[in-house]
């Protein structure tokens, strides 16, 4: 399992994902919680996405030294975490692939797990100005750059299977993102599964560990979301190794 943080593509940390990378690792999996360069006056869109690519392709080149299974790795994100986890799944052909990779290119994750995750940039909302930042642009003048950075706009058959978890009450990425690229990967004839978390934030929700549910936590960490990941990662990349 490949994780990938929130933080609005210009802040954040991967110790923003330690309880999910734990609690995965707990029931079995390998876990990389990757840090990538965040947004700033000279980090802009791809930068992100394109580190994101080299971690993956960084886990694949040394899977016979850290034993796993390089067939077998899924990315999994929160927010800005989940756009880029989302955008590794898409659009696997695209320039965003780092040239300068030192591991070179890769082929997509086998499966991606979207929490909460901005599927339509066009159409976020975006008072704090991050995305514009992570852009580089406002919308008014680059609105290409603003779909490339999209999911929803690489949507096509054959994409690996997705999991979409949002909750219902997000202020933050309105679920209706999520609900956008659902409708999309289905009528593309894609394999995805959308979980909505009724009266669910976006850092405000219960946890699955117990005592957890103070501001901070994630949708992915509830515990009606917990089940529903270990199902979707057991159907396509498999049950842990012993």
């Amino acid at each position: 399992m490949l994780l990938l943080h929130p933080g609005g593509w210009d802040g954040g940390d991967k110790v923003d994902l330690e309880s999910t990378a734990t609690r995965l690792a707990q029931a079995g999996y390998v876990v990389a919680n990757a840090n990538y360069r965040l947004a700033s006056s000279t980090v802009r869109f791809p930068v992100p996405l394109q580190d994101s690519w080299c971690a993956l392709a960084w886990l694949r080149l040394h899977a016979g030294e850290l034993e796993l299974d390089p067939r077998r790795i899924a990315v999994m994100g929160y927010s800005a975490g989940a756009n880029l986890a989302l955008m590794m799944g898409l659009n696997p052909t695209s320039p965003t692939q780092a040239p300068d990779c030192p591991n070179g290119a890769t082929v997509p994750p086998v499966a991606v797990v979207s929490g909460s995750g901005p599927s339509d940039l066009t159409t976020l909302a975006d008072p704090t100005g991050q995305v514009a930042k992570y852009i580089g642009q406002p919308l008014s003048e680059a609105p290409e750059l603003y779909r490339a950075a999209s999911p929803v706009a690489h949507v096509g058959p054959g994409a690996p299977p997705i999991l979409l978890i949002h909750g219902t009450v997000d202020f933050f990425v309105d679920n209706g993102q999520s609900e956008e690229l659902y409708g999309a990967l289905k009528a593309a004839g894609d394999e995805v599964t959308l979980l909505q978390l009724a009266g669910s934030g976006h850092t405000l929700n219960p946890g699955a560990d117990e005592g957890a549910g103070t501001l901070g936590t994630l949708s992915i960490d509830e515990p009606e979301a917990w089940p529903v990941i270990v199902d979707f990662l057991m159907r396509t990349i498999g049950a842990p190794s012993p």
